[in-house]
């Protein structure tokens, strides 16, 4: 069960928001696609390059029981 969980988050969680995401750009940029695309991967990547910085600055400023909620949220 826990093996079949894991598989099931994995596979419909990042998996399946990234796809939407891809084809969501997809059919809105029928035109200049190859730019809009790599705005979305240049966010993505700023995202994930930023976050470590920003769960820091919250953790220092509220500690980590005030980070937590308010990164769940």
């Amino acid at each position: 069960t826990l093996v079949l969980s894991f598989f099931l988050l994995r596979t419909l969680a990042n998996g399946a928001l990234s796809l939407l995401a891809q084809n969501t750009i997809a059919m809105w940029f029928q035109e200049r696609l190859g730019v809009a695309t790599g705005i979305h991967q240049l966010g993505v990547c700023a995202s994930f390059s930023l976050a470590p910085y920003a769960m820091t600055a919250l953790n220092d400023s509220y500690g980590w029981r005030e980070s937590y909620l308010v990164m769940g949220v």
